[in-house]
């Protein structure tokens, strides 16, 4: 249960065995497993369920998660390995390898997913631990990096199998759509709506250059414009970066 993040005491686990085990026969007779099963269900109904009623609604997702985990570690995408943790069946570790044709061949970059208890009718917390130079990806304040806008493209029947594909297309191909809604975003964000979004970026990046400390959406922009204006330059930026940071081995 703790797995699951309900915190649980010995008493409590106690009285959970004698509510299920009436007779305290040590089994689970059909009888009472009619009854606890009738009278979970009107709990959870009422949302009124108790530690043994939330533990079962979680099992369901937490199941799902577990094939999913099972059927990615025998069938694996081509640049993924997934890991479960042991401590909390809500997460996982991601270790997506950089395409072999890119700046960021060689490098493995540490993914972290956190899954809801909505799961999979809302998408998982996804995030890079790993510092990537990359026009999609945006860094964030405690040093990860979100891959921005992917999301939101998130549909019940992806599952993770198809967002790790989809991020491992990304790493290979920068997605000028997604580019495109982050840049339009932030400009509004930064310098107002109806505003001319190049021109808005142009200014922005322009008056960060004079500041010592810089939003992180800036950061990006800039990343951006290089990646437009000077591909070698930013291969370069971008090799260099994976060499740095992205050694970990798969």
């Amino acid at each position: 249960m703790e797995s699951m993040g309900i915190a649980t005491t010995l008493e409590e686990v106690q009285e959970l065995i004698d509510k299920v085990d009436e007779n305290r026969s040590g089994e689970l007779e059909y009888p009472e497993f009619v009854r606890v099963k009738n009278q979970l269900v009107s709990d959870i109904r009422r949302g009124d369920g108790d530690k043994l009623a939330i533990f079962l609604q979680y099992s369901k997702h937490v199941m799902t998660i577990r094939r999913e985990l099972i059927d990615l570690n025998a069938h694996p995408t081509l640049n993924s390995q997934v890991f479960g943790i042991k401590e909390n069946a809500w997460e996982w570790k991601v270790l997506i390898q950089g395409p072999s044709d890119s700046p960021y061949a060689g490098g493995v970059f540490n993914f972290n997913v956190r899954f809801g208890h909505e799961y999979p009718f809302e998408p998982p917390i996804f995030s890079c631990s790993t510092r990537i130079y990359h026009p999609n990806f945006v860094p964030l304040l405690n040093g990860s990096m979100s891959l921005y806008g992917l999301l939101r493209r998130w549909d019940p029947e992806w599952r993770m199998r198809r967002l790790l594909e989809e991020v491992e297309k990304i790493l290979a191909t920068p997605d000028e759509e997604l580019i495109n809604e982050f840049e339009a975003e932030t400009a509004e964000m930064l310098v107002g709506g109806g505003v001319d979004t190049r021109s808005a970026i142009t200014s922005i990046i322009a008056s960060a250059k004079s500041k010592a400390a810089r939003h992180p959406r800036v950061i990006a922009l800039e990343c951006i414009a290089i990646y437009r204006n000077d591909l070698n330059t930013f291969n370069r930026e971008a090799r260099k970066l994976t060499l740095q940071c992205a050694t970990s081995s798969m």
